[in-house]
């Protein structure tokens, strides 16, 4: 998972692309369905090459994978837009949340899968959840792997359930692991201990 990309550009919700990368790694990779590489060794790609996730060409896409040792690579993007003036959730939770996902094979930088979702921010554990079983549903549909359909496990949604205890914590949390994979240790703690 190389990351999502803030359309919003609004530094606040760039926590987002890390809740969101977790959320889909617990639930593509439930019973061994696909295989994510350590976000750590990700980090260290994106450091070493120099390059960006978004937007990528194919020989980005052929050196990603190359450093990798993967044949795919999820990326996407999400944007948040202010709740509707009559919403009346609070505008944390109420905050608009379009969410894309895709796919793409390294060798032939083809978009191999898919994945759209809106909702609220507050729904972003069933936003990511459903984008995930979009993907597993379309990958499953041309026969790759030893993929069992859709169906996401009830072990995968527990853990993202407890990650995703309620939108602050998810925040905090999301920021902390952000802070971690940069080695700004004494932030992610004070993070943390907020979370």
């Amino acid at each position: 998972i190389l990351g999502f990309r803030n359309l919003s550009a609004h530094p606040e919700d760039a926590w987002v692309s890390t809740a969101l990368g977790e959320i889909l790694g617990f639930e593509l990779t439930a019973q061994g369905r696909l295989r994510l590489i350590p976000v750590e060794n990700v980090v260290r790609m994106q450091s070493e090459l120099g390059g960006r996730d978004e937007g990528a060409t194919s020989a980005d896409l052929a050196r990603i994978g190359h450093y990798l040792g993967t044949h795919w690579v999820i990326a996407g993007s999400y944007l948040v837009s202010p709740a509707p003036k009559d919403s009346t959730a609070g505008a944390a939770d109420g905050s608009r949340l379009r969410l894309q996902v895709r796919v793409q094979d390294v060798r032939t930088g083809e978009t191999v899968a898919w994945a759209r979702q809106t909702g609220t921010r507050g729904e972003l554990l069933e936003l990511a959840t459903a984008a995930a079983r979009g993907i597993l549903g379309s990958l499953a549909s041309q026969g790759v792997g030893k993929l069992d359909g859709a169906e996401v496990t009830k072990g995968a949604a527990t853990t993202a359930a407890s990650l995703a205890a309620n939108g602050e914590s998810l925040r905090l949390w999301s920021e902390a692991m952000s802070r971690l994979r940069v080695r700004d240790a004494a932030a992610a703690v004070a993070l943390l201990e907020r979370a």
